[in-house]
């Protein structure tokens, strides 16, 4: 017979919760832990999406406060769980849950047939030995202390960002006149390009000697991994599952997914081409009245407060590149962890399009809903834009497409001379790996 209760401890800072609870409970708290709770409120909030309270009743009532922890195994084992140090202790005949796994809903009345994938933020380590807990806990503690909490955004999408695109402008190489207009414009998107990239991959001291790019790159795919587990979590249950409080750290300092890392590329080229506008005013202006351009220059500060204008401006209106939705209002989701449902109509992208129609008619009769996404198919080629963690994955990645290329022209053109020479199209689709070409001309 399974033993199935365990001590539970759980730490906030300067205070413990202690009790027994049935160990699959302090299983649905580990995966509650990628909500990044950093109190035990938090931790009750973001383990709702895992377990619906009992008749209002939540599920960690029968915990205690406490000014110790209690280290005595109870029946299956112990469960320590230290938000603070983002540190899990565990000991249990039960499971061993750890940073990624998979949680069975339970409905308030009993567990159903619903597993949830969740997966925690590198920020947290397990440990399979209680005796070790309390040194690396202190140990933990005192890091995150040290490092203190980082308002990244302030950076991002403050005053820097503007002051260093306003100073790169200012030094860009213009085009020798008579060129035409495409010509002019190539010229500038290269220097655009230049300028946003050296903002990417330049440390900073405000960003602790990191640069923009290592904090856009740093929980990307943590983000990503739990949205697209409350997508499948919502397509199952029929309703968005729990998100996070507006007032949680995990809102507040929250790691950039895909969305935000898409939406933060247009906001910055959006304000690169503006700065560059306005340059150009000038110089036309300096040369219609004969005038130096510094009489028509505004001051540094003024420019500095109409990119910021220009920016809010773009930033709480709907976007064309954006779907028609506000930036404000995608990125402010991706943080909530709430994915971005669409309307029934929202998925027909073409009345022509069988699928579309089919998904959208699916959607309206309750088969889950759809879900938009954004990807970086409108970024630049190059390592600071991809979505690599390193360049050596971006140089790698570009050598298997070039590889995959190459090889696909080769086949592709055996396949033309081939059928060319009077051999069975589809045989000769067959045998050189081209048989969806069929599906596609049906």
């Amino acid at each position: 017979m399974q033993m199935s209760e365990t001590c539970l401890n759980i730490l906030e800072c300067g205070r413990v919760y202690s009790g027994v609870v049935h160990a699959s409970i302090a299983e649905r708290c580990v995966a509650a832990l990628s909500a990044e709770p950093e109190t035990f409120a938090e931790l009750e909030d973001a383990l709702i999406r895992y377990q619906k309270p009992f008749d209002g009743v939540g599920s960690l009532a029968s915990l205690r406060p406490s000014h110790e922890i209690n280290f005595e195994p109870w029946d299956a084992g112990i469960v320590i769980i230290d938000l603070a140090a983002r540190l899990v202790a565990i000991q249990s005949t039960y499971s061993q849950p750890g940073r990624e796994g998979t949680v069975t809903y339970h409905d308030g009345h009993a567990a159903i047939d619903l597993s949830i994938p969740y997966r925690l933020s590198d920020s947290w380590d397990f440990l399979s030995c209680i005796e070790s807990y309390p040194m690396q806990a202190a140990s933990r503690r005192k890091v995150r202390r040290a490092g203190g909490r980082l308002d990244v955004r302030a950076i991002l999408y403050g005053r820097p960002l503007v002051e260093f695109i306003l100073t790169g402008v200012k030094h860009i190489c213009w085009p020798a006149s008579g060129l035409d207009e495409e010509k002019v414009r190539d010229a500038l998107y290269k220097q655009v390009s230049a300028i946003h990239e050296n903002w990417l991959l330049t440390p900073r001291a405000d960003l602790q000697m990191q640069s923009p790019r290592d904090l856009l790159m740093a929980k990307r795919q943590f983000i990503d991994f739990d949205l697209d587990s409350r997508e499948r979590q919502w397509s199952e249950q029929g309703e968005a599952p729990p998100c996070l409080r507006r007032d949680s750290d995990a809102f507040r300092f929250a790691g950039f997914g895909t969305h935000e890392n898409v939406i933060y590329y247009d906001l910055v080229r959006h304000l690169l081409w503006n700065a560059i506008e306005s340059h150009e005013r000038v110089g036309e202006m300096s040369r219609e009245d004969g005038t130096s351009g510094g009489s028509h220059e505004l001051s540094f500060e003024a420019e500095v407060v109409r990119l910021e204008q220009i920016q809010k401006d773009w930033w709480e209106n709907p976007q064309d590149d954006c779907d028609g939705k506000t930036p404000v209002n995608i990125v402010e989701n991706e943080r909530l962890r709430l994915p971005l449902a669409l309307l029934p109509a929202e998925l027909i992208i073409d009345h022509d399009c069988p699928l579309c129609v089919m998904s959208a008619e699916q959607a309206a009769h309750g088969f889950g809903p759809g879900f938009l996404h954004f990807d970086s198919s409108n970024m630049d080629d190059s390592f600071a834009f991809s979505f690599c963690g390193t360049r050596e994955e971006w140089e790698e990645e570009n050598r298997r497409q070039e590889e995959f290329d190459r090889d696909f022209n080769r086949r592709w053109k055996e396949r033309e001379a081939r059928i060319a020479a009077g051999e069975d199209k589809d045989t000769v689709d067959q045998e050189l790996g081209f048989g969806w070409s069929k599906s596609l001309e049906d």
